[in-house]
């Protein structure tokens, strides 16, 4: 984390599962909204997903999950080098 980062909020979600909301700058009622929205979208996104995912191998799910190669899109300011 940067020094202008901090955790705001973080916890359980299941007996194997964790999560960590890292933040940056002022957050109010219309950025958790935003926030709940992208969530919302992420769900979609792993249900409808979640048919693909169980036609592969346990070893093809894994190295699909834990890929972290290059990103070329989105705002360059927030892009990995």
């Amino acid at each position: 984390m940067t020094a202008q980062e901090r955790v705001f909020s973080s916890g359980h979600l299941s007996p194997s599962a964790r999560y960590r909301i890292v933040v940056a700058g002022e957050i109010g009622a219309k950025e958790i909204e935003g926030m709940i929205q992208f969530l919302q979208l992420q769900k979609s996104f792993l249900e409808e997903r979640k048919g693909f995912f169980e036609q592969l191998t346990p070893e093809q799910q894994r190295a699909a999950l834990e890929y972290d190669g290059p990103e070329d899109h989105g705002d360059p300011a927030y892009r990995r080098s």
